[in-house]
């Protein structure tokens, strides 16, 4: 097993709709659990947190003097990178983790 990393720089994606939202101007969305939700996202995101009880999972709101965009760029504090596991016992481990059984 090996873990790849790839770093997106100024890229700003939704986590959600996979919308690119890199030096848009908009303001709007919200921080869902640990997940980017664009403008376009937001309202329904939220109808159904709200819906499953689950809206206390919000934990910030893009600032209406702040473009979605570079709000998300701020939370991610200079770290946009994404890490994915790869071979054949990637699987395996990220199932023994879910169960305790390895750090």
């Amino acid at each position: 097993m090996s873990i790849e990393e790839v770093d997106f720089g100024s890229t700003v994606l939704c986590d959600w709709c996979s919308e690119d939202w890199t030096g848009r101007p908009e303001s709007g969305g919200f921080l869902f659990g640990s997940k980017a939700t664009c403008p376009t996202c937001a309202p329904r995101m939220e109808a159904l947190a709200i819906e499953e009880d689950e809206a206390h999972y919000i934990r910030a709101r893009c600032p209406a003097d702040h473009s979605f965009a570079a709000w998300v760029l701020g939370l991610r504090a200079g770290n946009n990178k994404v890490r994915f596991l790869t071979g054949s016992d990637a699987l395996e481990w990220m199932r023994g983790k879910q169960r305790g059984k390895q750090p």
